[in-house]
């Protein structure tokens, strides 16, 4: 190939094959390749802090248009306060995803919430209905700043239905909506 042989387009190898070896790989290589999720740094958790969060169900399958599948989240998360202590400001439960505003007790973390809420979820609607829930594997979260950042994503919250063109009018109520009247006490 040092010889400068050419392919079928007239391009020379030599070329060729040093660009490609000089070429930074892209980040989706880098993953494949390295595993380098697996390098990322440990997450972030404060004690005493609220999240914002997001969970979405798989493929946004619209399980919660079903007001019985509502009730099972509802109910779990009751359930897994007991398992993982948490305060729940606010929750809003939509067709495909719910948001909430979590703050984990001592001890505790975010994923440990998200994910007991999940997994009970998956379990009460299997036993339910013989249908499971199924989630995205990961969700968002976003971990509140201050006062004004709680009550902005609140606001969100309180707006996602209409977003979404869920609600017929803008002076109905979310029938999946509640907030917490003292979060922070």
């Amino acid at each position: 190939m040092e010889d400068g042989t050419t392919d079928s387009l007239g391009r020379d190898h030599c070329l060729i094959m040093n660009a490609i070896m000089v070429a930074p790989p892209s980040m989706a290589a880098l993953f494949r390749k390295n595993r380098m999720h697996k390098h990322l740094p440990q997450r972030w958790d404060f004690e005493d802090s609220w999240y914002f969060v997001t969970v979405v169900t798989q493929d946004r399958c619209p399980y919660f248009a079903n007001k019985e599948y509502c009730e099972i989240l509802l109910d779990a998360c009751r359930s897994v306060r007991e398992k993982h202590p948490f305060r729940l400001g606010a929750l809003v439960i939509l067709p495909d995803h719910w948001h909430g505003l979590i703050r984990p007790e001592e001890k505790q973390v975010v994923e440990g919430v998200v994910g007991g809420v999940k997994q009970r979820v998956y379990h009460e609607s299997r036993k339910h209905d013989g249908k499971a829930v199924y989630w995205q594997a990961r969700f968002m979260d976003h971990r509140i700043r201050d006062e004004a950042d709680y009550f902005q994503h609140l606001e969100y919250m309180r707006l996602n239905p209409r977003k979404h063109e869920l609600m017929p009018d803008d002076k109905a109520e979310w029938p999946w909506w509640f907030v917490h009247q003292n979060p922070f006490g």
